[in-house]
């Protein structure tokens, strides 16, 4: 896969709005389904055509953010 170009205030603001990501007093903190689930959404706005990704595409771009 090529290197990712991703806009860093896009990501952080992506980041943000998935409390279950970052802030350790959500209830969907622990839920390990919960957060990849909302690693895929931040992924799908970050990453340009990231639906028409492979799946082992789509891993490497998760593991790339």
């Amino acid at each position: 896969m090529n290197h990712l170009k991703i806009d860093t205030e896009l990501l952080i603001s992506a980041i943000e709005s998935k409390n279950c990501i970052w802030d350790i007093a959500c209830d969907e903190y622990k839920n390990r389904d919960i957060k990849n689930a909302a690693f895929l959404k931040v992924a799908a706005v970050v990453v340009q055509e990231f639906d028409r990704l492979s799946e082992k595409e789509k891993h490497e771009t998760e593991t790339a953010i």
